[in-house]
């Protein structure tokens, strides 16, 4: 679900409840939800991030966390670290800087951050702004990981 905002009607008429009887069709015993992709949007309401704005407010993470646990499937919160465009496009001094001096996105579909900047801290808070707001069974990181040795 790493979908951009570049239309207002991305991610407006998302169906928690349909999403969630496609799970028990396919028999999941657990699956991992979108909190915060690649584009930088985060799927729930947040005080540090960027809200999804097609979601025009909507807890659309609330709502498939309790749909899941209320059928028995376990929730693994998904958290896109270092592919971060709202990051890179909003605060340019935590983007990742090659070695030719330029930001390493110029040559990548998302906008990369380093976790060497403030960036860390901005992680650190809407991760425990997760944690203190949700109930799930674990948290899967991605994109930990460097593309390039920042400058």
């Amino acid at each position: 679900m790493h979908i951009t905002a570049d239309d207002p009607r991305f991610m407006s008429e998302f169906d928690a409840q349909k999403y969630v009887e496609m799970l028990l069709r396919s028999q999941s015993q657990s699956v991992v939800l979108y909190t915060h992709s690649h584009v930088g949007l985060c799927n729930f309401p947040t005080k540090v991030g960027q809200m999804h704005p097609g979601l025009k407010g909507r807890d659309i993470l609330r709502e498939m966390i309790d749909e899941c646990h209320k059928h028995g499937i376990g929730v693994a919160a998904y958290y896109s670290v270092i592919y971060d465009t709202w990051a890179y496009r909003t605060h340019p001094d935590w983007r990742i800087i090659g070695a030719d001096g330029q930001p390493v996105a110029e040559r990548s579909r998302y906008g990369v951050c380093c976790v060497n900047s403030p960036y860390r801290d901005h992680v650190a808070s809407i991760v425990e702004e997760l944690c203190w707001n949700y109930e799930f069974e674990g948290i899967r990181f991605d994109i930990t990981f460097w593309p390039r040795v920042c400058l």
